[in-house]
This record gives C-alpha cells, structure tokens and sequence, in this order.
C-alpha cells in the first residue's frame, strides 16, 4: 500500500488541505505550528478512526475537531492497494454514532464493503502495531537523559504498555490471591476450609436425622407395647372383679324365697278352692276363675325359680371353681400384675426420656447441602480460575521463550545489518530475552550505557525500522516521520536521513519537517 493523495477538508487547524505524494521519497517542508502532527494524525484517522473513549479527560475528537466549530470534520484519502485506487472518504462527529465511512474503488466507484478498519485490511495491522511501525513522531527516537533504551524496546516489541515481568507479577499476586504457593492461605483455601466445615455440619445434621428417625421408630413401638400390656392389665383385673360380682349375684339371690313361699301359697289357696268346687261347697265359677288359674301360676313359679336357682348354682360353682384356680395361682398373677405394672412404667421413663432428646435434636441437611454445593462450585470456579492464570503464564514464558528464539535473533540481524550500513562500522546489536541490549564492536561486547547518545538513539532508530519490516514480512509500505530527528547532532541526522533514503527504494517515505535542515534526504 501507498499514500496517493489527501484532501483535508477540515481536521484540527487544517482547513482544504489538499496533498500529494511520491511512490518514493516525499519531503513536506511548512512552517512551524503548519500542523504536521495534525497531518499525520488526518492519515492515521483515515486508516483507524478515533477511539471516543476519554483519556486523562481527553478524546480524539476533541483534540483533532476544528477550532471554533461544532459542524462534522474530516476528508478523503487516496492509497494504492494491490494495484487498485481505494478512496477513503471519512467524517468525524462528537459521538461515534456521527462518525460516517465510505469506502470506494476510485476508478469504477464500487463500494467496498469492508468489516474490518481500512488499516487493518490494508497494512494487515491493528491501530497498535500501525504506531509502532509506520508513524514515526519525535518521541519515537528521542532518548531523554533518565530513558532506558532496553524498556523503550520491550514497550516497542510488546504488544502491552506492560512489560513481561509486571504481567508476571501481576499473574503471581493473581495467584497468590487465590492459592499461597507456600503455607496456608488464600480463596480456594478459605473455601476449602469452608467446605470441609460445612461437611462436618452437613455429617451432624444427618446423624441427628437418623437418631430423630430411631426415636420416632421406637417411640411409636413403645406406645403399641403400652396399649398391649394395658390390654393385659385390664383383663386381669377383670377376672378378680368377677369374683366380687358372682358375690353380690349370691347375695341378691336370698330375696328369690319369698317367690317360692307365694308359689306354693298360690298352688294351696288354688287346691283349696278346686276342692270347695268339687264339692259344691263354693261357686264352681270361682273355682275355675281363680282356684286352678293360681294352682297352675304356683307350678309355673315354681319351676322357673327352680331353673333360676339351678343356673345360679351352676354359676356359683364357677366362682368357686375359679376362686379355687385363682387360689392356686394368685401367687402368679401378683407377679404378672406386678411385672405389667413395673413394665409399663418402664415404657412411660423412656418414653419422656426419648421425647426430651428428640426435642433437642436440630437439623437441617437441606439448607446446609445447599450452601455445601455453592461453597463447592466456587471453589471449582477459583480453581479454574488459578488453573487459567497458571497456564497464562506458563504461555507468556512459553511466548518470551519463542520470541527469544525466533523472533529476536530475527530482529537484532536486520538492527545489526542497518547499523552496519549507516555508520560503515563493525557493528553487532545483542539483545536478551529481558530487552537487556549490548553492541558488539571488534568482536567486544558492551552495554548500550557505555556507548554514546548518538550511538543508543541511531539504535533505537535502527531497531525501529527492522521491527516496521518484520511486522511487514519486509515489504514496508510506508513510513511516516514527523520531525522524529530534529534532536539529532550533525552526524546522527545525516546517519538517520541516509537510512530514509535507502528505505525510500522500495517504500514510501513521508517526511514531515520545519526546518531547513534535510541532510541527506535530497541528495
């Protein structure tokens, strides 16, 4: 890809802008406060966009929309792609509702419906990568006297403002939140800790359930064994008060004489008055009336208190019978009596002693099972949660290990092959796999810190460009430099401009200046 035009229609301080630029070398030379920065930023928002996030209180919009003005902003940029013209035609509001894209091929005005950012579709590059390759600002090259060259590198290389030791530690403080590596402590342990508490209720609780079971159990078995052995009781205490009923039968009986004496009167008074008939000495009618009528009610009497008495005796026998049986065996049922009655009591303690326990018994295996497999599941949530963080970090060591094998060796022989050229010496650039950089000079190796500024910042420089090349697989398209060497002395800007020149040949280069100073660039 390559830039082929611009049109600025309003973007910051730029207002109808309009641009055009070389499939080489392209030097904008305007006076300062011109808005260089701003242009670069216009080429960055056409690819990207703005992200309408606030940033220590600040977003893009406010910080590129027009001075003074409210309406929409943006324009229109021309790249060259695989041999087609793209038109990207963009607008910026104050939301990202407002913002509008079209994309267009500028030859037939197809649209091109794109679901990715034209940055990424085009450079194969995130908004990320495109600042650490493409767009070179001041900063980018600059070392400041407190810079460390080895943590501008990791910042470069990584894909994080984080370097890998703080993504570490943070991992290791993650983990250490849920599980000590050593000693006790931590949320998986606190919720083990709980589990096994919650076991020991949840254990308790079902001991408890199983004795309320038993006491239940028994409690109904004792009433039946009480109602049996009141049954038994009762009739045995029947049997005695039978012999006291038979007795007072007896004695009731001694007023069934009095039944015979009128029997036998009437049976008399009838003889006497049917012999007086019979001899005509009375009425033979009074004879009939009343002399046989109480001679027949005197036998009739007499019969049925004759079989009263024969029953009663009978009975009377019984009891004397059973008095002889009782006699024998009274001996026996005391002691029956006395084994049902000392039983009975016996049930009756237990029974108040188990309903007493029973009410002091306390369960419930329910809610306690409950909050047991919420405790668990997150236990099972931490652990994977630990799991995960332990595995990031194996990955990170894994992905430093594979950058220190494949990628950095890649990287250090571009840097060192473009150091060689620029300064036409004996230059080798090493770096770990902690970004800790050294130069070998005349087979010596040293750190960067005891070489010059100039020496560290063309490295940085150097080292720049040979990642732009590798995130590209070696076809740069094309960079973009705003002022990024104006701080440079004599010698480093002419090294820095040289390397321009040379990446030039088979890229676009866009370079952004105010000064006069150009060094080798137009040569």
């Amino acid at each position: 890809m390559k830039i082929i035009s611009l049109h600025v229609v309003a973007f910051g301080k730029l207002k109808n802008v309009e641009l055009k630029f070389n499939s080489g070398l392209n030097v904008i030379k305007q006076v300062n406060s011109f808005g260089k920065t701003t242009m670069a930023g216009f080429i960055r928002a056409m690819l990207y966009g703005f992200t309408y996030t606030r940033t220590k209180g600040v977003t893009d919009v406010s910080h590129f929309a027009p001075w003074g003005s409210t309406d929409k902003f943006g324009g229109s940029m021309v790249v060259e792609h695989n041999g087609a013209h793209i038109r990207l035609e963009r607008f910026f509001g104050a939301t990202a509702r407002q913002e509008s894209l079209s994309i267009t091929n500028e030859k037939t005005g197809a649209p091109l419906n794109w679901q990715k950012q034209p940055g990424e579709m085009l450079l194969g590059l995130t908004a990320e990568s495109y600042d650490r390759s493409a767009y070179f600002p001041q900063e980018a090259v600059e070392l400041a006297s407190n810079e460390n060259l080895d943590s501008r590198l990791a910042n470069l290389v990584e894909d994080t403002a984080e370097d890998f030791d703080k993504v570490q530690d943070n991992l290791r403080a993650y983990k250490k939140k849920l599980r000590y590596e050593r000693g006790l402590g931590g949320e998986i342990y606190e919720l083990e800790c709980k589990k096994r508490e919650l076991s020991e209720q949840l254990n308790r609780a079902q001991n408890a359930e199983r004795r309320a079971a038993e006491i239940d159990k028994r409690l109904a078995q004792i009433a039946q064994d009480r109602a049996a052995l009141a049954q038994r009781h009762e009739e045995y205490s029947q049997q005695l008060a039978e012999v006291v009923e038979i007795k007072e039968e007896k004695t009731e009986r001694k007023w069934h004489k009095a039944v015979v004496i009128a029997a036998v009167a009437f049976i008399c008074v009838g003889i006497v008055l049917s012999v007086l008939g019979l001899l005509k000495l009375v009425a033979v009618s009074l004879m009939y009336a009343v002399g046989i009528p109480f001679i027949i009610l005197g036998i009739a009497a007499i019969i049925y208190e004759y079989a009263v008495d024969r029953k009663y005796r009978r009975a009377l026998m019984d009891v004397e019978s059973k008095k002889e049986e009782l006699a024998r065996n009274r001996t026996a049922q005391s002691n029956v009596l006395s084994a049902l009655t000392q039983q009975m009591s016996e049930l009756a303690t237990e029974t108040g002693r188990l309903s007493e326990e029973r009410k002091g018994l306390v369960f419930n295996s329910v809610e306690v099972m409950d909050r047991l497999l919420t405790v668990e599941e997150e236990r099972k949530e931490a652990l994977h949660r630990y799991e995960v963080a332990d595995e990031v970090s194996k990955l990170l060591e894994q992905a430093k290990d594979n950058l220190s094998s494949g990628y950095l060796p890649r990287l250090c022989d571009r840097c060192s092959a473009l150091l060689q050229e620029i300064t036409q010496g004996n230059f080798a650039v090493v770096v770990d796999r902690s970004f800790t950089v050294s130069i070998r000079e005349n087979g010596q190796t040293k750190p960067m810190s005891e070489f010059s500024r100039g020496i560290r910042e063309i490295t940085l420089l150097c080292f720049r460009v040979a990642l732009s090349e590798l995130l590209y697989d070696g076809a740069l398209p094309f960079v973009i430099i705003d002022d990024a060497f104006v701080n440079f002395d004599e010698d480093n800007f002419a090294r820095a401009t040289t390397l321009l020149k040379k990446l030039s040949a088979h890229a676009q280069v866009i370079y952004f200046t105010c000064h006069n100073r150009t060094g080798n660039l137009l040569n």
